[in-house]
């Protein structure tokens, strides 16, 4: 009687992963809308916006020794046909990574936990950020970004008296 063992030496693989056991970080974006006044209205941006993107692992280190700290993604679509799209793939491993997100990009963010804002009268930007999102990894590459509004738009209207002009 002849007996065979085998084994199978590969780990369980995530579709869409490549061989190192790497997957591509999966993203969608909402805005939270308020009863206040914002330049954004609605539950997503327009399409053509882009928000800026920080991954670090657990302890705030760079995620797997890749500088992920001001990565661009590009909306593409509306409502929930809406896609987006990165500058440079963003891959995660089976370490846990922790994500970060601001809107506008701007490519002169160094730090994404110091983002610059202008205030002035012919800039009205509505600058918004999202808590970090935590535990994605190579098992759960989709991240959920709920973008909330950092700062309120304030108009303000002086008049004296029955004056009607501008």
């Amino acid at each position: 009687i002849i007996c065979m063992l085998c084994s199978c030496n590969k780990e369980a693989h995530n579709p869409g992963s490549d061989i190192q056991g790497k997957a591509p970080l999966n993203l969608s974006v909402s805005t939270l809308t308020h009863q206040t006044r914002n330049l954004i209205t609605g539950s997503s941006l327009a399409s053509g916006s882009k928000i800026g993107l920080a991954l670090t692992d657990r302890t705030g280190a760079e995620y797997n020794g890749l500088p992920y700290s001001n990565v661009c993604y590009t909306a593409s679509g509306s409502s929930s046909a809406q896609t987006w799209n990165p500058d440079i793939d963003v891959m995660l491993s089976s370490s846990e990574a922790e994500l970060y997100a601001y809107f506008p990009y701007s490519d002169k963010v160094t730090d994404i936990s110091r983002i610059p804002v202008k205030a002035s009268s012919d800039i009205q930007t509505d600058y918004m950020y999202a808590y970090p999102i935590k535990g994605l990894s190579n098992r759960n590459t989709n991240a959920s970004i709920t973008l909330q509004h950092a700062l309120a738009a304030v108009r303000l209207s002086l008049s004296r008296g029955s004056y009607s002009g501008t």
